[in-house]
């Protein structure tokens, strides 16, 4: 898995940052397309498409995860079947009144036994 972020800052004029938040393997493509924005000082939104294509012949039912959480919390999942998306996803979450940052991850069931491989951990600095 890679753990590594990219940051994307707030445009103090904005309230909204977009957010797209990919991952690619050989026969799966999930993306979150859409919008993160503070909801005050103890909660923020995350909203938009979140998609999937899945290889056809797979043995088991394939699955694919969007995770979430602010800098220092818990980590979220809002999962699906591929045969379910694409998804309209609205989240409102808490976070820690000093976090400014949330992070979002998007990885699908692509390795052996169904195990979960990631795409990169994307960091969205949403300010106060």
């Amino acid at each position: 898995m890679r753990d590594f972020a990219a940051v994307h800052y707030v445009d103090p004029v904005m309230s909204t940052i977009q957010a797209d938040v990919s991952y690619q393997h050989d026969h799966y493509s999930v993306q979150f397309l859409g919008q993160v924005r503070s909801a005050g000082t103890h909660h923020y939104f995350i909203e938009g498409e979140f998609n999937a294509r899945g290889a056809a012949g797979a043995l088991t039912a394939q699955s694919v995860s969007l995770g979430y959480r602010g800098e220092s919390g818990k980590w979220c999942y809002k999962s699906f079947y591929i045969s379910e998306m694409p998804q309209e996803l609205k989240i409102y979450a808490e976070r820690d009144v000093r976090e400014e940052k949330v992070q979002i991850q998007v990885g699908a069931t692509s390795q052996i036994a169904n195990l979960y491989e990631w795409g990169p951990r994307e960091e969205f600095d949403i300010g106060m």
